[in-house]
């Protein structure tokens, strides 16, 4: 089982390593597409977890206060993807 420290750095080593190989492939150009790609890959790691709280069956509600996770009856608010992240970690055994 990893902890949530593992966890941690191999999310950072997995998004490193998109930002390089965009980096690689934008070439010169890199300065200029950094931000965006930057937010593409956040994005896309966003909708990760939230997808893999949805295979454990809860639905997450992005809200102007931040998030919403549902599951049956129960709901929980957290103000921040972190937080998200923690829930996560939580229920899936890596705290």
């Amino acid at each position: 089982m990893s902890t949530a420290d593992e966890i941690r750095g191999a999310a950072q080593r997995w998004y490193d390593q998109q930002l390089q190989r965009a980096a690689d492939v934008h070439g010169a150009h890199w300065a200029a597409n950094r931000e965006w790609v930057e937010a593409f890959v956040r994005t896309e790691l966003k909708l990760r977890l939230i997808a893999q709280l949805a295979l454990r069956g809860y639905a997450v509600y992005e809200i102007e206060s931040g998030f919403l996770i549902a599951r049956w009856d129960r709901t929980l608010h957290c103000s921040n993807l972190g937080q998200v992240r923690a829930f996560h970690a939580r229920i899936s055994g890596a705290a």
